[in-house]
């Protein structure tokens, strides 16, 4: 969309758009694990827009906070944060090790570099 365009326009981009974000909070959810939402307000961003993207991530299952850093530092990102912890001490149901693309089993495969060393 082009920038500029009317407040309804935003936000109707916005509850469009938002089919993005709920496709990524669902394979999040896939793992068992609770999901932050960060929602960055830049400067040019109005409460409407901010407060729609905020509540529709809710909505969607995921814990969401405005963070305010870009235009208040670290006191801008207090409320995010608190989220953070607060999806931290919520019960989960992941298991890495249910997991066929675990880290450890990528790493038990030898390297192409190392067979080649070894054939030398």
């Amino acid at each position: 969309m082009e920038e500029g365009g009317t407040e309804a326009d935003k936000l109707a981009a916005i509850e469009q758009g938002i089919a993005n974000l709920a496709r990524h909070l669902s394979v999040v959810g896939e793992f068992g694990v609770p999901c932050v939402v960060a929602v960055n307000r830049r400067p040019e961003d109005s409460d409407a827009e901010v407060e729609l993207v905020r509540r529709l991530a809710v909505e969607h299952g995921a814990f969401a906070e405005v963070n305010d850093g870009f235009a208040h530092g670290g006191l801008g990102a207090a409320d995010l944060a608190h989220a953070v912890v607060e999806a931290c001490e919520q019960p989960n149901s992941f298991d890495r090790c249910t997991r066929s693309t675990s880290r450890s089993s990528r790493r038990s495969r030898p390297s192409r570099r190392a067979s080649t060393a070894r054939e030398r």
